[in-house]
């Protein structure tokens, strides 16, 4: 708004006897001392002056082939924009704008400069500092590029550009300087986004195309700035349809959406809607995460941002070892293993050598390299540096595209019945640096700015914030980055702590089993990442949820039973409200899946081993009761019990295996019966294989069913 520096509120104004009657003096004063001294008779009035700041926090940004200015508006006024090439002479671009936003579509190549005047009422301010852009004409630089889409009741924009350690300033104060009106016009501030993505101009080596959204709160405006749609679930539909479909380059866009619920989410229905919203505008249900504060946020955003982090175009590993024996096969693991048996990424040859002349040279042979989607040479030659021999691997990335790190790097080396012994004269503090070259990245972060967070959006702010220093301090870095995942972790209702495992999507064979005995017909199933319980549900937590313990026998560690399909919803609708979360019921695929061991799977008939009795209470040795949970060894994942002490029922409706592959099957739309899995301590060893399923009504219950959850 509009300053009047009013003279008589700054100054005391005061006229002075101290010379004579006929000399009186006008002394202006601050905090007692004199600013300025007059004789009344050189001044003939005083002037009441209006002021008009300049225009704040202006910025530019190149996108879409022209630079997007933009700055902080106050009521009433217009705007006139200037612009330079050298910060010197400066022309006029534009007069009476209204908005805080001006897009030049003719900037000249190289760098551009713009200033803003302000004016109102007849007057006019002093030009603002200088917004610097730098225009290409052809593909843009190679880096990082973010672009804000700060939504209230309207949207604020700041497009993309590059991310460096000298925009960051502009980029927080352009997010603090947001304001928390009540409305909200969320989904057409991501559509926005999805245009801005689609228009870009793109780097040469684009790896990575991102949108995340930050929200607190149901979109609430949205179809008063766009009148296609009557209601935003039909606006959300069709965003869902163009984050799933559009292509960037030949980049999909990946999608994630952190909720924080705002106060104005209360009721069940609005609840439903805002965790239904969170997957629409995600790429994946896994990139789904609703929180249940703002420092959960604050984490999940920044795991986003590490796995976002530029993919590596091209990287080298080298290894420095001393001298082996003539055909030894060696190793060499980059993941934290303590048998290189379970490596699932390494570098592996035979140690050669050929002496000629008085010289000899070393080579690795028939070289491997597992868990990278592609390698170097099969034949690698080494080089010799006094007693070490330097192997370097060059054009290295892992299978997900990300960079490799030799914070693990250990070397084994093959014994003569072909076993893996580790290397004891192995050095870790000498080995040689990865070296990498990072792709770049379009990243878009849509952020709640409206009135749903209440007295907490200062931290929301910070989140923000966070969230872009840790992608620009990420792009350089050295580590392996690991996907988000928002829903492993421990969880304590009213005292009681269970914990969820995080289970990493993947594809495998549904009804197979290690045994021969499949459940038919075996088919293909693909699951997005998701979590599950470590143990099944105790009696000590449904006795924190609901106040009542159905069990048969009875203790703390015990797994619940006697409990219905329909018991178990009941139970999971007040976990999820005194939780903020959204627990469920696994699915039947979700649970084989786990039980398998997941990615991890080493193809054991029960879950863990094709011992039964290492991993499960059952028949022969239960005693005929349960036993307390995690008291067998867990599977490959972690995981306890899932193929005894009780069986456990799952989401689905219990029918017939399609023969097809199936992408994040839910089971049949009906049915009569409910599905339930694993074996129980009544169960034989047929019972407990990880692929045998039985089912019943959903009123049915019994002591030797209960449940586990899934996230």
């Amino acid at each position: 708004m509009k300053k009047l520096y009013l003279l008589i509120t700054l100054f005391a104004v005061v006229f002075s006897t101290a010379v004579s009657a006929q000399e009186r003096v006008i002394r202006i004063m601050q905090n007692g001392e004199v600013l300025q001294e007059y004789y009344a008779d050189e001044i003939d009035s005083i002037v009441l002056a209006s002021i008009i700041p300049s225009p704040a926090n202006v910025d530019a940004g190149v996108a879409e082939g022209s630079v997007v200015v933009t700055w902080k508006t106050v009521n009433g006024a217009t705007y006139d924009v200037y612009r330079s090439s050298d910060n010197v002479n400066y022309a006029l671009l534009a007069s009476g704008v209204k908005t805080g936003r001006y897009v030049d579509n003719s900037p000249v190549a190289g760098t551009n400069y713009y200033k803003v005047v302000c004016r109102m009422d007849g007057d006019v301010s002093e030009q603002s500092s200088a917004a610097r852009a730098v225009f290409k004409e052809n593909a843009a630089d190679n880096g990082i590029y973010l672009g804000l889409a700060c939504f209230n009741s309207e949207l604020h924009y700041r497009p993309l550009s590059l991310l460096a350690a000298d925009s960051l300033e502009l980029i927080n104060t352009f997010i603090d300087d947001m304001e928390t009106p009540k409305a909200a016009v969320l989904c057409y501030s991501v559509e926005q986004a999805l245009d801005a993505l689609k228009n870009a101009k793109l780097p040469a080596d684009l790896s990575t195309v991102a949108l995340v959204t930050f929200t607190g709160t149901l979109d609430r405006g949205s179809t008063m700035l766009n009148y296609n749609y009557d209601t935003a679930k039909d606006y959300l539909v069709d965003l869902k349809k163009r984050i799933d479909s559009e292509t960037i380059g030949d980049h999909k866009i990946q999608a994630f959406s952190v909720g924080v619920r705002g106060s104005d989410i209360s009721s069940e229905s609005d609840i439903a809607d805002f965790q239904s919203m969170l997957k629409q505008l995600a790429s994946a249900d896994s990139n789904a995460v609703e929180v249940a504060t703002l420092a959960d946020a604050n984490k999940q955003l920044q795991a986003i941002a590490e796995w976002l982090s530029p993919a590596v175009s091209r990287q080298t590993i080298g290894v420095k070892i001393s001298s082996l024996a003539k055909g030894t096969r060696v190793r060499f693991t980059l993941d934290n293993v303590a048998n290189a048996d379970d490596s699932e990424l390494f570098i592996e040859g035979t140690f050669d050598y050929e002496t000629s002349g008085g010289t000899r040279t070393y080579k690795l042979t028939d070289v491997i390299y597992q868990g990278m989607s592609f390698g170097g040479a099969e034949t690698i030659a080494g080089a010799t540096e006094g007693v070490y021999i330097t192997f370097a691997f060059e054009d290295l990335v892992t299978a997900d595209g990300y960079m490799l790190s030799k914070a693990n790097l250990c070397e084994w080396e093959q014994t003569s019945n072909s076993e893996w012994k580790k290397n004891s004269d192995w050095d870790g503090s000498i080995q040689p640096e990865v070296e990498a070259v990072r792709n770049s990245a379009l990243i878009l972060l849509v952020m709640d700015c409206s009135s749903s967070f209440g007295t907490n959006f200062a931290s929301a702010q910070t989140c923000a914030k966070n969230f872009i220093s840790t992608l620009l301090s990420s792009s350089g870095g050295g580590s392996i980055p690991t996907p988000p995942s928002p829903t492993g972790g421990t969880y304590t209702v009213n005292g009681v702590s269970f914990k969820m495992i995080s289970v990493d999507g993947g594809t495998f064979e549904m009804g197979k089993s290690a045994d021969g005995n499949n459940i038919t017909p075996v088919h293909s199933v693909t699951l997005s990442s998701y979590s599950i319980g470590e143990t099944e549900v105790t009696q000590a937590l449904w006795k924190a949820v609901m106040g009542t313990n159905p069990s048969n026998w009875q203790g703390d560690n015990l797994p619940v039973e006697k409990v219905s399909w329909n018991d178990c919803q009941t139970f999971i609708t007040k976990l999820n409200q005194l939780t903020g979360k959204t627990f469920r019921l696994p699915t039947e695929a979700e649970w084989e899946f786990a039980a398998k061991g997941g990615t991890k799977s080493k193809g054991y008939t029960y879950s863990g081993s094709n011992t039964l009795g290492d991993v499960a209470w059952y028949t022969d040795n239960s005693s005929d009761k349960t036993h307390e949970v995690a008291t067998k060894q867990a599977n490959e994942l972690g995981i306890y019990d899932m193929s005894g002490n009780v069986l456990e029922w799952c989401q689905d409706w219990y029918g017939s295996y399609s023969s097809s592959a199936q992408t994040n099957p839910t089971g049949p739309t009906s049915g009569s019966r409910r599905v339930f899995r694993g074996g129980g301590w009544s169960s034989g060893a047929g019972g407990c294989r990880t692929a045998n399923r039985s089912g019943d009504t959903p009123t049915f219950m019994y002591y030797f069913l209960g449940f586990r959850l899934a996230l």
